[in-house]
């Protein structure tokens, strides 16, 4: 009897410990702020810098390791003018800044039926090749292969953070995070339609605040990558480029989209057990397990 008591104080322990885990993994190179979004530095986090023919002017974008010498990001970071030179830097939390830690992207490889016009299937992947010093220095962000499964008929929301640079809006190079709630339902995007390869969330924050654009940056759902940024929505207008309720984040879902990537990347999942199956709850995956664990538990204690 003391030994079955024992076991069940380590597996109760290690349940809320795991968890514990889960929501603070990404906490200890944060500094929060009272808007909810916060100066992060992430080893899987890149800048993707397009330097466009004929024009003293370059794009940037969000981008993220999810294997060695791969980088996630947006199909249509590529899009407009003619790009002459791709530069990926890494390894830092400002990207104004010039260290030695970037390199040239060798391919880029965007998603065959990406359509630019509404900006569906938008992904692309890059391949670079890092020095073998730098190799250390970042990490890649694993994929969340038990996804956010498509609700026609509820409104679970899921607590997550999305990652990335904004110039555009807050004109500030540094790395910033910001908390929202995502869904993945009919209505999830608010006034605009939706489908199971999108994700769609709102501010986790009440006030009106600066709109955090940062595509191509990750979702990142329990410590997973679980989307791409993809762009801005607002079903009302603009004031003072400030988003409200009414703003939506929306994000390419990565599940339906594991196989294409496993075809270049293959330390990435190649199959999504929510978008396969659809057996899964909107929890992702390490909540279900401690909810069996926690009734594994009681039904020790009560026999």
């Amino acid at each position: 009897m003391m030994f079955m008591t024992l076991f069940l104080l380590v597996k109760i322990f290690s349940i809320v410990t795991s968890e514990e885990s889960n929501n603070t993994s990404l906490s200890e190179n944060m500094s929060d702020n009272k808007t909810g979004r916060r100066k992060v530095s992430l080893p899987y986090m890149v800048s993707i810098h397009n330097t466009i023919v004929g024009k003293d002017i370059e794009k940037v974008c969000n981008g993220f390791f999810i294997g060695p010498n791969w980088v996630m990001t947006t199909a249509h970071c590529f899009d407009g003018d003619k790009i002459n030179k791709t530069l990926i830097k890494y390894a830092v939390s400002d990207y104004s800044l010039n260290p030695n830690t970037t390199v040239i992207a060798k391919d880029i490889i965007k998603h065959p039926d990406y359509y630019n016009k509404s900006l569906i299937n938008d992904l692309a992947l890059v391949r670079v090749r890092l020095k073998p010093a730098h190799i250390k220095l970042v990490s890649y962000l694993l994929a969340n292969e038990y996804g956010i499964k498509w609700r026609k008929f509820s409104e679970e929301k899921s607590r997550c953070i999305t990652i990335g640079y904004d110039k555009n809006n807050y004109n500030d190079t540094k790395l910033k995070v910001k908390k929202i709630f995502i869904r993945n339902d009919p209505n999830a995007c608010g006034c605009f339609a939706t489908n199971p390869e999108l994700l769609c969330g709102t501010s986790r924050t009440n006030e009106s605040d600066l709109c955090f654009d940062n595509y191509g940056g990750p979702l990142v759902c329990n410590g997973l990558a679980t989307g791409v940024a993809n762009r801005l929505l607002h079903c009302n207008q603009q004031e003072n480029d400030k988003c409200n309720e009414e703003t939506y984040y929306r994000f390419t879902n990565l599940c339906p989209y594991f196989h294409w990537i496993y075809e270049y990347v293959d330390v990435f999942p190649d199959e999504c057990f929510a978008h396969k199956a659809g057996l899964l709850s909107s929890s992702a995956y390490p909540a279900i397990s401690a909810s069996i664990d926690i009734i594994l538990i009681f039904v020790l204690i009560i026999t």
